[in-house]
């Protein structure tokens, strides 16, 4: 009970921080104002997918409403944003997973079909990264897609 009462009182102060009500906040998520009034007051807490949501919604990150550590403010979120967002980091990651991927294979862990590929799982990797913090990947293709023209 104790988390999500520290919880609720990181939303409401990242909420106050925005000067958004309530039901500012519940309109921007698709919710009623008495669900937002429900996770300050620590009766429940966000899950699943709506916790990203809020937390984009709130210029912060995940980490921060559950955990209180790293930044609470639009500047750090920007910044795990365009780190996450860059053509070096995704690289480094699909580096990575596809070794891990190629030593699972070897050892007899896993093993693709026909329309599995290690570039298929690491594409779901990296977008349940931009899911996570409610960065809608459409918007990284576009960008991408003016960047390369």
């Amino acid at each position: 009970m104790e988390d999500k009462i520290l919880i609720g009182q990181r939303i409401k102060q990242a909420r106050n921080r925005l000067g958004l009500s309530q039901e500012d906040l519940g309109k921007e998520l698709g919710l009623s104002s008495q669900s937002i009034q429900s996770w300050e007051k620590g009766r429940s807490s966000p899950r699943g997918p709506r916790l990203p949501k809020l937390a984009a919604a709130l210029q912060t990150t995940p980490q921060y409403l559950i955990f209180g550590t790293g930044q609470d403010s639009n500047e750090g979120y920007e910044d795990i944003v365009e780190f996450i967002t860059s053509e070096g980091f995704q690289a480094q990651t699909s580096v990575a997973l596809n070794k891990a991927l190629a030593a699972a294979v070897r050892m007899r862990w896993i093993s693709f079909g026909r329309d599995v590929t290690a570039n298929t799982i690491i594409d779901m990797f990296q977008l349940n990264i931009l899911e996570e913090y409610g960065i809608d990947p459409d918007v990284i293709e576009q960008s991408n897609k003016k960047v390369n023209s």
